[in-house]
């Protein structure tokens, strides 16, 4: 075995039986770093302490990862223009964040015998949403809705 000391000096190539007893001598443990190596790497360690920085590394990795958030807009097929585009701006800072976007068109009533005029609405958007956003899904019928789901681009 590959045996490192608590400093991070290489002591060579020795037997587990030597190793372990280095360790002890120092009052330290034996921890496996890397077992598929050849020959396999340990290092003389305190276990508790090598424990904790372990811990900390995983808290700090994850302290920089972004949860995806997914922002719903919902507006009917008979939007006004000017409220479309108040959605569309409020979708292109959404995506600017880095977060999905669904879009949702609910039909009530009778609307939903002219589903037509709620698919150019939504086709309005994507078009101007295009240059930000891919389609991650849609635009599909569910239900009395219409759904797409955006994606910021990649960059």
């Amino acid at each position: 075995m590959r045996v490192i000391d608590e400093n991070g000096d290489q002591l060579g190539v020795l037997p587990l039986a030597d190793a372990v007893k280095r360790a002890q001598d120092q009052g330290f443990d034996l921890v496996a770093v890397s077992l598929q190596a050849n020959p396999p790497v340990t290092k003389i360690v305190d276990f508790a302490k090598f424990l904790y920085d372990q811990k900390q590394r995983e808290k700090r990795v994850k302290q920089h990862t972004k949860e995806v958030d997914v922002k719903e807009l919902r507006f009917g097929p008979n939007i006004g223009d000017h409220d479309l585009d108040v959605r569309i701006n409020r979708a292109k800072e959404f995506l600017a964040n880095g977060d999905k976007v669904k879009i949702n068109v609910q039909f009530k009533g009778r609307m939903i015998t002219h589903q037509d005029v709620g698919r150019t609405k939504v086709q309005h958007m994507l078009v101007e949403l295009q240059d930000d956003a891919d389609i991650e899904r849609g635009p599909y019928q569910e239900g009395r809705g219409l759904y797409v789901l955006l994606q910021p681009k990649k960059k």
